[in-house]
């Protein structure tokens, strides 16, 4: 027999696997109206400039978690933020919060290595704002 405590940290650890792989991000016109020209998301939002495939790189998220890739540049990812989200990567856990600035809904970044622990990166993302490149 499995005793209760270990059945329960059995089944955490398979949700948890589950969700990262659940973890979509797909090319979606979502992305234009989150990060386009014209954006005014009704929740806040930020837009990323990557260097890489973010499908490639994730490895953990928050169920809050919603991204979208631009249509015609899967380095371009947009991600909904309407209450603290994060997620991890092979190298960083990214923190983001949502913020009222001048009634803008922005968002407050905050991106750390797990190399040394250290915040590389931490700023406010508005709207119209040039995307954050990674």
């Amino acid at each position: 027999m499995i005793p209760p405590k270990l059945s329960t940290l059995v089944f955490a650890l398979v949700l948890s696997s589950l969700d990262v792989q659940a973890a979509s991000i797909t090319p979606s016109p979502d992305y234009a109206s989150l990060c386009g020209p014209d954006a005014d998301p009704d929740v806040g939002a930020i837009c990323f400039d990557l260097t890489y495939d973010i499908r490639e790189h994730i490895r953990g998220r928050s169920f809050t978690f919603v991204g979208a890739l631009d249509q015609d540049n899967s380095n371009h990812l947009a991600i909904k933020v309407p209450s603290q989200v994060w997620f991890t990567t092979l190298q960083h856990r990214v923190v983001l919060d949502p913020i009222n600035q001048r009634s803008v809904r922005c968002v407050k970044y905050t991106i750390t290595s797990f190399e040394d622990g250290e915040t590389h990166r931490k700023g406010l993302y508005c709207p119209g704002k040039p995307h954050v490149s990674v």
